[in-house]
């Protein structure tokens, strides 16, 4: 091929003098050396390049200016100024969130605790009134005993035997006491006194059952025990 063919056939520009470049820019704006002169392709490339950078450059002036700093480095500190920021608010945070969980943690311990202080108390208050209903006998119109006295020695048998099931407790007032240890005088009548002075009764000339004693029973031939 024809070297002057392959000139004209190579990719280039004319900037023409009268027209400021060929692109309407203004003609002061050109450095001299680009009037009227023939570009190559890489020529072009970088001059476009410049172009960009110079705008590029402008771009990020012109963003600074907007924030209020003055080049890159100022943007750097500003975005580590915020996160320091940023993390101290969190901490701040996460604080109040522990206060929080801390608040609420005790007031429930303190709840947990006024209601097991309650349980107890309501617990003593129904044992003296089950040991006040259990130390008397209950009589009906006729004045015939219906329900025995518990024994004093053995109310503790009757707080732990009475059946607490059948006990209802509403506004401060219990209600199934009786009932309840009228069914455990049934079930227990040896806890009651009525049981006690029936055994009493039952031995020959009203005296009490004698506890053996194993010397004098051994110095009675018969076995029988002496009155001497």
């Amino acid at each position: 091929m024809n070297t002057n063919l392959f000139s004209l056939l190579r990719p280039s520009v004319f900037f023409d003098a009268d027209s400021g470049g060929g692109g309407g820019g203004n003609e002061k704006d050109e450095k001299p050396e680009t009037k009227g002169k023939t570009f190559t392709q890489e020529e072009l490339d970088a001059l476009f390049a410049q172009r960009a950078a110079q705008a590029k450059g402008s771009a990020l002036a012109d963003l600074f200016k907007e924030i209020g700093v003055e080049n890159a480095d100022g943007l750097k500190t500003l975005i580590a100024k915020a996160k320091e920021a940023d993390d101290a608010q969190k901490t701040e945070l996460q604080k109040a969130q522990d206060k929080a969980t801390a608040a609420e943690k005790s007031l429930a311990d303190q709840k947990d605790a006024h209601e097991k202080t309650l349980a107890e108390l309501g617990k003593r208050i129904l044992d003296t009134e089950i040991k006040i209903a259990a130390g008397r006998e209950i009589k009906d119109k006729d004045g015939k005993i219906i329900r025995p006295k518990f024994r004093t020695d053995a109310l503790d048998v009757v707080l732990l035997s009475v059946a607490r099931k059948d006990i209802a407790e509403k506004e401060g007032a219990y209600t199934g006491i009786e009932e309840a240890l009228g069914v455990l005088a049934k079930e227990k009548p040896f806890l009651t006194e009525a049981e006690s002075t029936t055994t009493q009764r039952g031995t020959p000339g009203g005296e009490r059952p004698r506890k053996p004693n194993p010397k004098q029973d051994a110095a009675t031939p018969t076995g029988k025990h002496s009155r001497f």
